[in-house]
């Protein structure tokens, strides 16, 4: 009698539990992979045979008849696919999951790592909708859905690191579901990987290159020394003077001897108290070389002198110190009568006879105080 109770609450447990979980909604039951495999169980599903011993999404979703393929590649910020890297320049990282037959929805996964030594490399952008960047407890950062997508095209941006990383390498995978809260019926990708070596860059062959402000804008020019198998100039802003991004394409004239002289004007952003400038030069076979880099500081051009008209100073009212730089008086016919450097902001001009004269400041070949004053 004892083991026909002790059987039948057996079985009442059971049909308890599972009319219980069978109540549960889908996303907290069995959909939780739809979170995103690092995101669920911390751990990388990429194939990586030093991640997590090679694991692939197909060690749980498998049965369905998708059959999805998985192409990788890295595009430059002209939308071409490239093989190598230039140390801080964008790329978007491009996943294709295409099925065979059917209309899945999708999900991925992927890293980047140093070919040398498989260390991890945190280099990825903002991701699109519905997708993150997560580190997991083995110190890994993947990209992975954390929504089914609807679309198996991904595009992840990707800055690439700083000179001497080396070679890196992509490993990713994807994977096509049929949205049933399960892992049954579904199709992983085989794993793919992308070898991406750094670009080896070398000074261009320039007769100058200049950059001085005017106003709100920094006009810019160059003269190439030769343009043999130059195919176009990539003119690279930066504020910081590490990170570079294109502000214009310019395609090489081809003068294969006596070069050429090429002219852009930049509008500035007020808000840029420093801004740098380079200039990429980029040839048939896809290599690229670089100038150096020309530094303009963005010091507003409104000056306020006080008092004006004045005896004996010059006070110089500016959004920041001016201090040290040289300066430049001259007559109304355009003699140069006094030069000297600003001392505090101020400039003595108690020996010059009374008149109307121009103060002229520059700093690195860029004039950014030119203003009238009375003396009386």
């Amino acid at each position: 009698m004892k083991l026909i109770i002790t059987l039948s609450l057996i079985i009442t447990v059971a049909i308890i539990s599972f009319s219980f979980k069978s109540k549960l909604p889908q996303t907290k039951y069995h959909n939780f992979r739809a979170a995103g495999a690092a995101a669920v169980f911390g751990a990388g599903y990429t194939g990586a045979s030093f991640d997590n011993n090679g694991t692939t999404c197909s060690n749980c979703h498998g049965g369905g008849s998708f059959g999805p393929t998985l192409a990788v590649t890295l595009l430059n910020s002209s939308n071409n696919a490239v093989t190598s890297y230039i140390p801080g320049d964008t790329y978007t990282l491009r996943l294709f999951i295409s099925p065979t037959s059917g209309t899945p929805q999708y999900g991925f996964q992927t890293m980047s790592v140093k070919q040398a030594d498989n260390s991890n490399l945190n280099s990825w952008g903002t991701p699109p909708a519905n997708t993150r960047n997560i580190l997991t407890g083995g110190g890994r950062n993947y990209v992975e859905q954390f929504n089914r997508l609807m679309s198996g095209t991904i595009n992840i941006p990707w800055i690439a690191p700083p000179v001497s990383t080396g070679t890196v390498v992509f490993y990713s995978i994807g994977n096509a579901v049929n949205a049933n809260g399960n892992s049954g019926g579904d199709n992983a990708t085989t794993p793919n990987s992308i070898v991406i070596t750094e670009a080896i860059v070398t000074p261009i062959r320039l007769n100058y290159f200049e950059t001085k402000k005017i106003n709100n804008s920094v006009k810019i020019e160059w003269k190439t020394a030769q343009e043999t198998n130059t195919t176009y100039f990539n003119v690279q802003h930066s504020i910081d003077g590490v990170n570079f991004e294109n502000i214009t394409k310019i395609n090489a004239k081809g003068s294969p001897t006596s070069g050429y002289t090429y002219y852009f004007s930049h509008q500035l952003a007020a808000v840029n108290p420093t801004n740098y400038y380079r200039l990429a030069s980029v040839d048939l076979n896809g290599s690229v070389k670089y100038s150096a880099v020309s530094v303009v500081k963005n010091i507003s051009n409104t000056v306020t002198i006080y008092p004006n008209p004045t005896t004996n100073f010059l006070t110089l009212k500016t959004n920041q110190s001016i201090n040290a730089l040289p300066y430049s008086i001259f007559s109304t016919t355009g003699v140069l009568v006094k030069i000297g450097s600003v001392i505090n902001n101020k400039i003595n001009i108690a020996l010059l006879p009374k008149g109307i004269y121009y103060l002229t400041i520059v700093e690195s070949k860029n004039t950014i105080v030119k203003e009238r004053f009375v003396i009386e």
